[in-house]
């Protein structure tokens, strides 16, 4: 893998650059809902219908197959590292909306990466809700990312 021209860091440096910076904000992010919302553990009431709420997910997303926490610590990282090897390959191919998308989803599943390495769990802090019914928690960016792949559809 040469490092200029063509290569995968050549041409797409600000690519790299950027999913960088979105990492650490990531990790930034949940450090400050660490000390802001977990310690003690408590909501707080942004609007009517969205809060910042500690919430450890110990399941792949939404929580999801939480009583396997051993298997789903191991298979998310495996996941995780597959779709950012993935994403990288093919990003450079990608037109600007679904390389924006690449960038969210890569940083936000290595965000969540790292969480399960330090944590064995992910942060996860929004939560929107609507009367008695929430959405599950959700941190900020593989959101964004996934959230910018559907707006593709529409572009």
């Amino acid at each position: 893998m040469r490092l200029a021209g063509n290569s995968l860091f050549g041409e797409q440096r600000w690519l790299w650059l950027a999913i960088l910076f979105i990492i650490s904000l990531d990790q930034l992010s949940k450090q400050w809902m660490l000390a802001l919302i977990f310690t003690p553990p408590r909501v707080i009431e942004l609007t009517s219908f969205f809060n910042l709420a500690p919430v450890w997910n110990r399941g792949i997303s939404f929580g999801l197959f939480a009583s396997y926490p051993g298997f789903v610590r191991i298979a998310t990282i495996i996941l995780a590292a597959i779709v950012i090897i993935f994403l990288a390959w093919q990003m450079k191919r990608f037109p600007v909306l679904l390389k924006f998308a690449s960038i969210g989803i890569i940083a936000g599943a290595a965000g969540n990466m790292i969480d399960r390495l330090v944590f064995g769990k992910v942060v996860d802090f929004l939560d929107f809700h609507f009367a008695h019914y929430h959405w599950p928690a959700f941190n900020i960016f593989l959101a964004l990312g996934v959230g910018a792949v559907f707006a593709s559809f529409f572009a």
